[in-house]
């Protein structure tokens, strides 16, 4: 609710009590869940060390990814005037093309470990980003194109390796709770994503405008605006490649992987 306030209203001093008691809340039912006979989420599933690093990884990953789609939404329906519906257009591509490959980058973990190509995904996310970092008033609207195939190859690399890291090394008896626990990070990295969005552009437009613009109620922005605006949200690109890069880490780092395939054997999952 904090999150959510503050990114609507800006910061006031409400939202201040919000924050803490939504912090203490939830270190007490990390607390409770640890502690307790029957827990709801099994938490020492995070002393795996590839169950750790991957859900990590996922958090950043949504934490550094779905601001990059407001942002550009907000990009082309702001500085570059377009409709909610032809903005959309020039991202299905991306959609498309990261539909026809999440089988596959599934298929392949299961037989090769997720560990270099769910890093692989990580890393040509983050060339989408940079392509999309080179958008001004005047870009081709093929550049947008080429950075929604970059970012959805990217996202759907990543995704189906993780997930199957995940389930391939979970304990028999916690598959659900693993998968649960899996989506709740990556669920929570998206909720704050937006609020990170929301921030970055609020500091180069005023944020009513910000909110009009993504709605697609406003007519856009022109002038020292719109050259603002296009500044703002390269920073806020930049924080989502560094942010990509921890995720990336992680990745990497997630260690040896079991997998079942025929028979039980080891997948370092290395270059």
């Amino acid at each position: 609710m904090a999150i959510t306030d503050i990114t609507g209203s800006g910061w006031k001093t409400e939202y201040d009590l919000e924050l803490v008691v939504g912090i203490v809340a939830l270190l007490g039912f990390i607390l409770w869940e640890r502690y307790a006979s029957n827990p709801f989420l099994d938490f020492s599933l995070f002393r795996d060390r590839i169950f750790r690093s991957s859900s990590l990884a996922a958090f950043f990953q949504a934490l550094a990814s779905y601001a990059v789609i407001f942002l550009v939404i907000m990009y082309l329906q702001g500085p570059r005037g377009m409709t909610p519906w032809d903005a959309s257009l020039l991202l299905i591509p991306g959609y498309v093309l990261g539909g026809l490959i999440a089988p596959f980058s599934g298929r392949l973990s299961d037989y090769r470990g997720a560990r270099v190509i769910a890093s692989i995904g990580l890393l040509l996310q983050i060339c989408g980003i940079l392509v999309y970092s080179t958008l001004a008033l005047d870009t081709s609207v093929l550049v947008v194109v080429l950075g929604s195939v970059l970012s959805g190859a990217g996202t759907s690399t990543f995704f189906p390796a993780n997930t199957s890291a995940v389930m391939a090394n979970a304990p028999p008896h916690s598959y659900g709770i693993s998968a649960g626990l899996l989506r709740t990070m990556s669920n929570l990295g998206m909720v704050c994503s937006f609020a990170v969005a929301i921030f970055f552009a609020s500091i180069a437009i005023p944020r009513d405008l910000a909110f009009q613009i993504f709605l697609g109620v406003g007519e856009g922005i022109s002038g020292p605006l719109a050259s603002a605006f296009i500044d703002g949200m390269r920073s806020a690109l930049l924080v989502s490649i560094l942010l990509l890069l921890v995720a990336f880490v992680l990745s990497i780092l997630r260690g040896k992987e079991k997998r079942a395939m025929g028979r039980e054997e080891e997948v370092e999952g290395h270059p």
